[in-house]
């Protein structure tokens, strides 16, 4: 009967043959001591046919180069990715023909493995955002919020509230149009808060919708009597909580102000004796026409009317009765429309006791309106010498036919 054998490598590296016998299991680990070499079986080992005898040459024996699996992963040693370590799913992430179980860098970005912060992901760079240790490339919460990437609104950065006002898809912290009313918020004057047209009345840089004070006037929306005009003051002549400004009855007589002659005072009789379109209640002038209703003093007499439009003189008195009110009036005891001051005392010369004001009375003044406090007359004629037109000869008629200036006593 022809035997066969069964030859193999054994644990420590020795070769040995052996008989096969049936339903013979051997531990993978079993050395010759243990089972011996008649009855060693191992499924990688190779099955010799070595005749009756039984003894095996070495033109019998197998192929050891192609036929050994020295880490017993099922694979031979030629076609092993790591043939020095048990790798049976011969996975190479980097495909570089070293199987991960042996790789130093399992991802071929340079890096070994043990520094690498992404071992099986292709990172050279190691970018680490939010410093926890996993790379980038493969950590699952790239921004450490929490929150991990595929159900975070923003992925690369924080925001583990995942706000989103406007429900995009986008995280308020890194949306660039946070209320979505499709301006970008570096352009958007309501960031928050949609407003497409963008309205901004007091143009502030603060849209309508999101300014606490519209018309810009200092008062806040809540407290403004006329939220859309600005009116600082908050006037309000007829108390009805709306201010003047935008009050289209301010007075509150019942006419609207667009047709009211008087729009600031009560008047629902509308009377206007001098019709000039404002009405007696508030007309500055009620018998004289002036619809400027120009007050240049600003003493509520209107310039039409009073008795010294430059001059403030709320009672308008007049002493004399001439048309100048005693406030401007040079001469306000004497009647006279002879407003001339010659020596601009502030004294009309009508009433000026020295009109041409050199101290001298102009009852003794030998040149009355002519100013000569010295009073020399050379040739004693009663005139000066400051208005003699013949200041050595004496003529007190000071008569000039030909009106030269030189009297006819000079001319002689």
């Amino acid at each position: 009967m022809r035997a066969r054998v069964i030859c193999g490598f054994l644990l420590l590296g020795l070769f040995a043959c052996g008989d096969e016998k049936p339903n013979t299991v051997i531990a993978r680990d079993a050395t010759v001591q243990d089972v011996g070499v008649d009855t060693l079986m191992e499924p990688d080992f190779g099955m010799v046919d070595v005749g009756d005898d039984a003894s095996p040459d070495a033109s019998d024996m197998p192929d050891l180069e192609e036929n050994q699996d020295i880490d017993f992963d099922g694979i031979l040693d030629d076609d092993d990715n790591c043939p020095d370590i048990p790798n049976p799913s011969q996975q190479d992430d980097d495909d570089d023909g070293t199987g991960d179980a042996c790789d130093s860098d399992e991802d071929g970005d340079g890096l070994a493995t043990e520094q690498d912060n992404c071992r099986y992901v292709f990172n050279p760079n190691q970018a680490d955002q939010d410093g926890d240790g996993f790379g980038d490339a493969c950590d699952l919460d790239l921004d450490g919020d929490g929150v991990s990437n595929p159900v975070d609104n923003c992925p690369a950065v924080a925001n583990s509230a995942q706000d989103n006002q406007d429900q995009d898809t986008f995280g308020d912290v890194c949306d660039d149009d946070v209320d979505g009313d499709n301006v970008l918020d570096t352009a958007d004057n309501c960031e928050f808060i949609s407003n497409p047209n963008q309205s901004d009345i007091d143009a502030d840089g603060l849209g309508d919708l999101c300014d606490d004070d519209l018309d810009g006037d200092g008062i806040d929306n809540a407290a403004d009597n006329c939220g859309l005009i600005s009116n600082s003051n908050q006037a309000d002549q007829d108390l009805d909580g709306v201010g003047d400004a935008c009050d289209d009855d301010a007075d509150g007589d019942g006419i609207p102000d667009l047709s009211d002659k008087c729009p600031f005072a009560k008047d629902p009789m509308q009377l206007d004796s001098d019709g000039d379109g404002v009405g007696d209640v508030c007309d500055n002038c009620v018998t004289v026409e002036n619809s400027t209703q120009l007050d240049s003093d600003g003493d509520l007499r209107g310039d039409a009317c009073d008795n010294c439009p430059g001059k403030l003189n709320f009672n308008q008195l007049n002493f004399d009765s001439d048309t100048r009110g005693d406030a401007c009036d040079n001469c306000p005891i004497f009647a006279s429309e002879d407003y001339s001051d010659g020596d601009m005392d502030g004294i009309g010369d009508v009433c000026d006791s020295d009109r041409d004001g050199d101290g001298v009375a102009d009852i003794d003044d030998n040149c009355i309106g002519v100013t000569n406090g010295s009073q020399i007359d050379s040739d004693g004629d009663g005139v000066g010498n400051s208005c003699d037109n013949c200041p050595t000869v004496f003529n007190p008629s000071q008569a000039d036919t030909d009106g030269d200036g030189v009297g006819n006593a000079c001319q002689n």
